[in-house]
């Protein structure tokens, strides 16, 4: 291997033909490159080599290629090919992340990336940034004086050709897609003397076939500890280097290229093998450049036509392909039957959202453009049957539509969405409600053929027919097949292609393949939630949309329902209150929560129905309880009923009133269920049970409650395939719903009346994290709700708490929950203002649990107050205890148990090793952590507690010592 440029042909091809004048100046600018190409193993410790030693490989790389043909470079050629060789890596060096925020093409590359933060780049970002538009950024380097070009070297003229700027477009080139590099042609000579569009082809390859061990060591491997990744980018670091490690790299000969290598891994070797292919795949693309625009060279010079891959060698193993593959019919069917989803109607609802989504993303393209009153025309759905008798449903939407590149990449590529893809701009906000890339197989569930009519802007029109599920695509496009029949239609007046943008699809329906007939008025209805776009069945709009939402569904304003004289003597007689002379009655109370939302994202209509008439509480021996409850009609689920109970010591005596005969509730029929959606689209599941267990959770329990959420864009809910089951909220949407029903509490002053409340909990399988509690945009607002309860039984706010403190006052909390309410089901409780109490407490005050259970405060912070173990814990798990509690490990007090003394041996041997044992021993962890998250404290818990820890012992020897273990024991 040459040590230095000056013993490289090239160099000496340039000596014999440049005066000592020109060999000055180049070897001058090659000696200040040098030390940068340094500077690129700083910026990314983990990266495969890129200094001098990368570039004197290219260079030996050119000349292997070359043989004999490298006295047929010119003087500028071999000039050019020197410089590109040491300058095309320049832009990878960085050595200081900030200053790629203010470069031009990182703004370029963030608008596409909803996580690109400029004021928190992560290393994945920035590794990303540098890797794509590395080529860019070398002009930041090359033409800057402090760097390697002086002022009089901006332009530097050999043979006629200015190389500073041949060289630096040739160094450019090599992140180019291949068939870009052919725009080099305009520097080449006339005479056929010097061809660049060569130059970029050989620096191309030998870039891409540095692939040996000579670019890497092991030692220097295993220092980086790259054989134990801990992030993204050093995953993808070490993969290169593994490959790089176990090779031996190339020979040429005869035309072909002769690679060698010895791996200790099938899987190095199928990623090497891979990388082999695409080394081949860019010397085909090469070549069809090389043909048609090398004048100079193609009669005279082959580039490799073969690379021979019999010298590698897998050491201790057989290579194959031994692996799990799937059989993509098997696979079909089984994302297409009663595995995923549990009713074959579903189909109508994954359309439908397509729909949804394309139009509402047309909306945010176009609004983005200009055009702020845009808005899409209403999907429209039809059916007919055809002379033949076939049974047809159409879909026709205006949204984005398709273009050939998007049928290729998405719509046939199955699991693979176009909304989750860097195709899509997801810096508009726009969160599609599709997510899986599956929904399109659901139609052939009860489908005999689809058949496909779409147009992009700027894109001509496509028809695709699709006849099962096995069976390739008939595509035809507009310029190239003028012989389409009419797209199937109920009137038979249809286009043969759109010439609206959108997309329409026709299902054919295979009376076969269905277990019972279906209303297609009926299937929409049950899907469609307060849509964003307007829907039409057959010209008629159908379905509830968003403006709707604006006004309550259920009543217009507060009413008093008085009982009727039966229904009255029927709940007099049963709660033995003959003698009363007042009716009993109910209030409807319509509550508009959007306007206490704080995002338009998420609006919200309620209403309250609250039996009003006291029951003095009687307390003879046998009776200990009176109260009336809402629910819904066991047996007709669109109506209410008044449930009275009577509770005993040994049981209850109940007796219900229907309310459907009474005019108030007709209009309740329709909307009897607690309902969220997310874009137009109802998620799947009846609230009710959970809205009212019961919602609000007020003391008196005579309130029932009604909720219909509209959630859009990033309010997203996290759901299975078929969303049948574990609907989970993020925490930033657990918290904007919340936010709005806590307002709600404060503003109206029924902050006395309840215990806490609650609108959407579910969050099954996870806790909240810090980083979640941190990102939350509302937590400001959150600081300002008064859900802390003091000892004059007054709530207030974090704010409020805080001027106190500052007054020198003392402050107890009396709502700060217990454990049991801060495990993974703790949001099903239905306490949610209760859980920001704990989430302000621990981040924002410091403080302490006394014997009695009260949270005294001793000061607080302007800002969360985090360490890096933290994130390994639920909020709530750790709290301070008063000193008299010193030596207790967690404070019991019936069904309410606190959290761990932080201050407690145990607990500190738990946080200090956090992060070992959650990366080592992981369900070990989890089940330590469980065991103090129960409603109340048991023997057995000590006992399974202490045999966790002894089989932590037993795994990582002098990890516990036996004192911490017996410190448990109180």
């Amino acid at each position: 291997m040459i040590t230095k440029f000056e013993e490289s042909n090239l160099w000496k091809i340039f000596e014999r033909s440049s005066d000592i004048g020109e060999q000055g100046i180049i070897k001058n600018i090659l000696n200040k490159s040098r030390p940068l190409l340094k500077q690129i193993v700083r910026s990314f410790p983990t990266f495969t080599n890129h200094d001098e030693e990368h570039s004197l490989k290219i260079i030996e790389n050119i000349e292997m290629l070359l043989g004999n043909d490298i006295n047929k470079l010119s003087t500028t050629e071999a000039c050019v090919l020197l410089l590109s060789s040491y300058w095309h890596d320049l832009g990878m060096i960085c050595n200081d992340s900030n200053e790629i925020t203010n470069e031009v093409w990182f703004r370029d590359y963030c608008q596409n990336k909803p996580e690109c933060d400029e004021n928190n780049l992560t290393n994945n970002i920035v590794s990303e940034y540098i890797r794509i538009n590395h080529h860019k950024r070398l002009e930041k380097y090359l033409f800057n004086e402090d760097y390697i070009l002086e002022k009089e070297q901006k332009s530097i003229i050999i043979d006629g050709n200015d190389i500073v700027n041949i060289s630096y477009q040739i160094s450019m080139s090599h992140n180019y897609e291949t068939k870009d590099i052919q725009t080099l042609k305009d520097l080449s000579s006339n005479a056929n003397v010097d061809d660049f569009v060569f130059c970029a082809i050989l620096l191309r390859l030998a870039d891409i076939m540095d692939f040996d061990n000579d670019r890497t060591s092991i030692s220097t491997y295993k220092f980086l500890a790259l054989d134990n990744p801990t992030n993204e980018a050093d995953k993808y670091s070490q993969k290169e280097w593994k490959k790089h490690i176990d090779n031996v790299g190339f020979e040429y000969s005869n035309n072909i290229l002769y690679f060698k290598a010895n791996p200790n891994d099938p899987n190095v070797e199928y990623d090497i093998r891979r990388f082999i292919k695409i080394i081949k795949y860019e010397i085909e693309k090469c070549d069809r450049v090389f043909n048609a625009y090398c004048h100079k060279w193609r009669d005279r010079f082959k580039l490799p036509s073969e690379i021979d891959l019999s010298g590698i060698k897998p050491i201790g193993y057989k290579y194959g392909d031994f692996k799990f593959t799937f059989d993509n019919n098997q696979v079909l069917d089984l994302l297409t039957g009663n595995n995923i989803y549990t009713n074959p109607m579903i189909f109508i609802r994954e359309i439908l959202q397509n729909s949804i989504d394309a139009s509402l993303y047309k909306e945010r393209l176009d609004k983005e453009k200009g055009y702020s009153n845009f808005k899409c025309k209403p999907i429209e759905i039809s059916d007919w049957y055809g002379k033949d008798g076939a049974y047809w449903i159409r879909f026709d939407d205006f949204g984005i539509g398709m273009d050939e590149y998007v049928l290729l990449n998405y719509f046939t590529k199955i699991g693979k969405s176009f909304y989750e893809s860097r195709d899509f701009n997801s810096h508009l906000g726009f969160k599609a409600i599709s997510r899986f890339g599956i929904g399109i197989l659901s139609c052939f569930m009860v489908a005999d053929r689809l058949e496909i009519s779409t147009k992009k802007e700027n894109a001509e029109a496509i028809r695709v027919s699709i006849k099962s599920l096995h069976s390739f695509f008939v595509t035809q496009l507009e310029s190239e097949h003028r012989v389409v029949k009419p797209f199937p239609s109920k009137n038979e007046n249809s286009h043969k292609y759109r010439n609206d943008i959108g997309t329409s699809i026709a299902i054919k329906i295979d009376f076969s393949k269905l277990n019972r007939w279906f209303n297609i008025k009926e299937e929409l209805e049950k899907h469609i939630f307060y849509s964003p776009i307007a829907i039409k069945y057959n010209e008629e709009k159908i379905g509830t949309t968003l403006d709707e939402l604006d006004s309550n569904p259920w009543i217009d304003m507060e009413t008093i329902v008085e009982l009727d004289d039966i229904d009255n003597e029927i709940l007099k007689d049963h709660f033995d209150m003959k003698d009363m002379t007042k009716k009993f009655k109910i209030k409807i109370t319509p509550v508009n929560l959007s306007d206490y939302s704080p995002t338009q994202k998420i609006k919200t209509q309620m209403v309250l129905i609250e039996f009003i008439t006291p029951i003095k509480q009687e307390k003879p021996k046998q009776r200990v309880h009176k109260y009336c409850t809402f629910e819904k009609d066991i047996f007709n689920e669109t109506s209410l009923q008044l449930k009275a109970t009577v509770q005993y010591k040994k049981g209850v005596d109940t007796e219900t009133i229907s309310l459907e005969k009474y005019s108030e509730f007709n209009k309740f029929k329709n909307f009897i269920t607690n309902q969220i959606g997310h874009n137009g689209i109802f998620i799947g599941k009846d609230f009710t049970n959970e809205f009212n267990n019961p919602i609000l959770n007020f003391t008196r329990e005579n309130i029932f409650a009604l909720a219909h959420i509209s959630l859009s864009d990033e309010y997203r809910p996290s759901m299975n395939i078929s969303r049948s089951s574990d609907i989970n909220f993020s925490y930033q949407t657990l918290s904007a719903v919340n936010l709005s029903l806590s307002r709600f509490i404060t503003q109206t002053n029924l902050a006395q009346q309840t215990h806490d409340c609650s609108l959407i909990y579910q969050r099954f399988n996870t806790n909240f994290t810090v980083q979640e509690i941190q990102d939350d945009k509302f937590l400001t607002e959150w600081k300002k709700e008064q859900i802390f309860l003091l000892e004059d039984h007054n709530y207030t706010s974090l704010v409020d708490i805080n001027e106190l403190i500052n007054t020198s006052q003392k402050v107890k909390i009396l709502n700060l929950p217990s454990m049991g309410h801060l495990s993974v089901d703790y949001i099903g409780k239905g306490h949610t203002r209760e859980m920001f109490v704990e989430i302000l407490s621990q981040l924002f005050i410091d403080g302490f649990i006394d014997k009695n259970g009260k949270y005294n405060i001793v000061k607080n912070h302007t800002d969360a107050t985090i360490d890096k173990n933290r994130k390994y814990f639920p909020i709530g798990f750790f709290v301070r205890y008063d000193e008299e509690l010193i030596d207790k490990l967690q404070l019991d007090q019936g069904r309410k148990v606190y959290g761990l003394n932080i201050e407690h041996k145990f607990s500190k041997w738990l946080y200090e090793n956090a992060e070992l044992l959650n990366n080592k021993y992981k369900g070990i962890f989890e089940d330590i952590k469980n065991t103090f998250s129960s409603w109340s404290r048991h023997d057995k818990n000590n006992h399974k507690l202490k045999s966790l820890l002894r089989l932590i012992q037993k795994l990582e020897p002098n990890i516990i010592q036996d004192e911490v273990i017996q410190s448990i024991n109180d």
